[in-house]
């Protein structure tokens, strides 16, 4: 049967209410419901309180979850309903201060996890202050907001909201999309793709075809003058030279700084390789060895940057960066393998740069995570010729050239 406020609930076949009396201890507020249907109509939200209950349904084929399977008929001072305690707010929910701000609608739920949309309502595009926050059993963080129809929950859309540290307005952001993969089969101490010799172990260590890599990550190969270069299509590039130990990283085309290798690369017939050590810092790739192949990763992030200040009245300038990351490819832990924030003096040594630490904020959803990265570099009086870098390894995400003028 159905009204104009939607479908009603009728006992199930072998559905079975018992008489039970006894007090139910509401620990957050909760919704008492007409008939035991968290579709159907409510009575009120119930504050925390002690409930009398005087039948119960232990399992309601039209609505229950493992943790919550018992709908209660409780006497209230709000009238006679039925409650059951998933729709209510979470027990160990915890107060927040943080801004969101929402870029997309968002859809606003009675409960997180209940499954029910609150009323049909959503929130357009917007900024928020939420008041309390929980994490779900699967990794994903809900907020709750004072919202025009009251007191609701909503889920971030990593791909287009954004958590708002204070301080962090002009963050750069950063956020995973992809991932490039690539592999090949041990044989012996060969990595075959088909017939092809894409590497070879020596001495305990594997060197893998440049080349072969390049195709599955995406780069374009350029042999000239005796030297290869490796370019992506996102401004980054490498060149090497074989039996030269060290390399030259690119961005936008132009050189952006020497690295030394491990080893230099080796030229065999037509393939170039190089050891898994130094080509996890030059494509800035995670490589993983289960025994019959080897694995190839490589992450590929988006970046937005505001400007970067001119001047400042500070003799520390703070730079930030907001990362949303993968937490499937990379634990939660896997600091060194994410991407790092550098800011570092233009034609001084290495030495002086200031790399971001990087700090778990909080959860997104099950398979993402949100990080922050701050780095603060001491300025000198007067001008200040700075670059910013944003890399994994030394694979360039990101960068800027800037001056800041410190002034008193």
């Amino acid at each position: 049967m159905e009204t104009d406020k939607g479908p009603q609930w009728l006992p199930s076949r072998g559905m079975k209410i018992t008489e039970k009396k006894e007090p139910i201890q509401l620990e957050t507020r909760t919704t008492l419901f007409v008939n035991p249907y968290p579709y159907g109509d409510e009575i009120a939200i119930l504050d925390p309180q002690t409930v009398e209950s005087f039948e119960q349904i232990d399992h309601n084929n039209y609505w229950y979850t493992s943790d919550n399977p018992v709908w209660y008929h409780v006497h209230t001072s709000s009238g006679e309903g039925w409650i059951n305690k998933q729709f209510a707010d979470p027990i160990d929910a915890k107060p927040t201060l943080v801004t969101i701000q929402l870029n997309a609608n968002t859809e606003l739920m009675s409960y997180p996890t209940s499954g029910i949309w609150y009323k049909f309502a959503q929130l357009s595009p917007q900024v928020v202050h939420p008041s309390l926050y929980w994490d779900d059993k699967q990794g994903n963080r809900w907020y709750q907001v004072d919202s025009y129809v009251g007191k609701t929950w909503f889920s971030l859309n990593p791909y287009t909201d954004r958590i708002v540290q204070p301080g962090t307005e002009q963050a750069i952001q950063l956020s995973f999309y992809t991932q490039y993969y690539n592999s090949a089969r041990i044989s012996g101490d060969e990595l075959l793709i088909q017939d092809r010799k894409v590497g070879y172990r020596k001495d305990s260590t594997w060197f893998v075809s440049l080349p072969f890599l390049s195709e599955g990550f995406r780069y374009t190969l350029n042999d000239s003058d005796g030297s290869f270069t490796f370019t992506s299509k996102m401004g980054y590039a490498f060149r090497v030279k074989p039996e030269s130990n060290t390399a030259t990283t690119l961005w936008q085309g132009a050189d952006s700084r020497s690295v030394k290798l491990t080893k230099a690369p080796v030229r065999v017939a037509d393939e170039l390789y190089l050891d898994t050590a130094d080509i996890r810092t030059l494509f800035g790739s995670l490589i993983s060895e289960n025994g019959s192949d080897i694995a190839f990763w490589l992450q590929a992030y988006n970046v937005a940057a505001p400007d970067i200040p001119y001047s400042i009245d500070k003799e520390k300038l703070k730079i930030s960066a907001s990362l949303v990351d993968n937490t499937q490819l990379l634990k939660s832990d896997a600091n060194e393998d994410r991407p790092k924030l550098v800011v570092e003096d233009r034609g001084g040594t290495y030495d002086t740069a200031v790399q971001a630490g990087v700090e778990w904020v909080a959860p997104l959803r099950t398979d993402q995570a949100l990080y922050q990265l701050n780095a603060v570099k001491q300025l000198k009086q007067g001008g200040n010729d700075l670059r910013a870098v944003i890399k994994i390894g030394e694979r360039i995400l990101w960068q800027q050239d800037f001056k800041v003028t410190f002034t008193q």
